[in-house]
Formats: structure tokens, C-alpha cells, sequence
């Protein structure tokens, strides 16, 4: 999942090496607020996670399931490469190139 800090604040956990036998320590690396985000590295490799996040506030999170945060991420990149295209048309080297092309 992809998850979004709609209101609230949470923190951003990860586990530090410490001598063998013994329990990992925990260190803040972050804390995220209202706007912000988290989750999109285990969607993107595979589920595994690089952090523990927990709150600190009373938070409401936004939920985005893989399959929609893909989506979105391709819609992204097709409305960025339709606008750099359209900027590429402008000059005149590239005026007449077709569309394959230009992707490229």
C-alpha cells in the first residue's frame, strides 16, 4: 500500500545494527505531517519494506492500493511525455517527426 498523512503526523522508523544476539535499535529518521508520504519503495520492490512508520497523533491516513498507484504513476509519465513532446514540436529540427519518434 501507498498511504498518504491526511491530518496527523507519523513517524518514520529503522532499525539500526547492534551487536549480535541482541534486539535491533530503532532510530527516527523522519517524521511526516499533513500532505505528506510514505509506502511507494514497497510497492515498487516487491512488498518489502525499508521502514516501520507508527503515529504520534491521532492521524488519518489515506490508502492507495498497487494497482492504482501504477495508474497513476503511468498517467504521470504519459501527461509529462505528451508535454515534452509538445515542446519538442516547437523546434524546428523536430517539427515533422512522428509521434514514435518523438516517445523515443
Amino acid at each position: 500500500m501507498f498511504y498518504v498523512v491526511f491530518s496527523g503526523q507519523v513517524k518514520v522508523y529503522v532499525d539500526t545494527i547492534t551487536n549480535p544476539g541482541s534486539a535491533p535499535l530503532s532510530t527516527c529518521v523522519g517524521v511526516l505531517e499533513d500532505g505528506d508520504s510514505f509506502g511507494e519503495l514497497a510497492l515498487l520492490g516487491d512488498g518489502i519494506r525499508n521502514a516501520t512508520v507508527t503515529t504520534s497523533v491521532v492521524t488519518r491516513l489515506l490508502t492507495i492500493e498497487k494497482a492504482a498507484y501504477e495508474t497513476s504513476l503511468m498517467r504521470l509519465h504519459e501527461t509529462e511525455l505528451s508535454a515534452r513532446m509538445v515542446a519538442l514540436r516547437r523546434v524546428f529540427l523536430f517539427s515533422e517527426w512522428d509521434d514514435a519518434d518523438l516517445r523515443r
